[in-house]
């Protein structure tokens, strides 16, 4: 299970965007909304398996598969901050950039370690499109639509809209 060590500075839509979406003027509900537009970014960051806006996670293995391909758990890779091994002592060790390699796309990052290394694996690594305004379009527009959504039909449970689905 992944943990997260810094977490998006900023939602990809911002409460001003989302209260201008639901033609909102007055602040008493932007608490609901800010809370929404949350909701709404994880929900199409579980769908995706992509992280919106830029974030700090931190994936451990318990041991280095056979060819050395450790796929990372979210997409796009922004960087590899470190790679260490774990020793019998859980002490970590930082491995030095010639022990390791980005392969695959930014879509399908996996860190490649070299094959004499044994024991659990830990990988901190950025992840995201950058600040909020690189977000695609079409993610961010999905966010609106389940705020509005989730907002006209408090307290109901709905799937999303095919329309939803469809910019996901």
């Amino acid at each position: 299970m992944p943990t997260l060590l810094a977490a998006a500075a900023e939602e990809p839509v911002s409460l001003a965007d989302a209260k201008a979406w639901l033609r909102l003027d007055a602040s008493a509900e932007d608490a609901l909304v800010a809370s929404l537009v949350a909701a709404a970014r994880a929900h199409v960051e579980r769908a995706t398996r992509r992280l919106l806006v830029t974030q700090t996670w931190r994936a451990r293995w318990d041991a280095a598969p056979r060819d050395g391909a450790l796929h990372l758990p979210f997409a796009p890779l922004r960087a590899v901050v470190a790679v260490r091994v774990v020793d019998e002592f859980d002490l970590p060790h930082e491995l030095a950039p010639s022990q390791w390699r980005v392969t695959g796309a930014a879509d399908d990052p996996r860190v490649r370690i070299a094959s004499s290394l044994a024991g659990p694996i830990e990988i901190d690594a950025e992840f995201g499109y950058g600040a909020a305004i690189e977000t695609p379009e079409p993610l961010r527009r999905a966010i609106l639509m389940l705020v509005a959504g989730w907002f006209e039909h408090r307290g109901d449970t709905q799937a999303p809209s095919s329309a939803v689905a469809a910019l996901i």
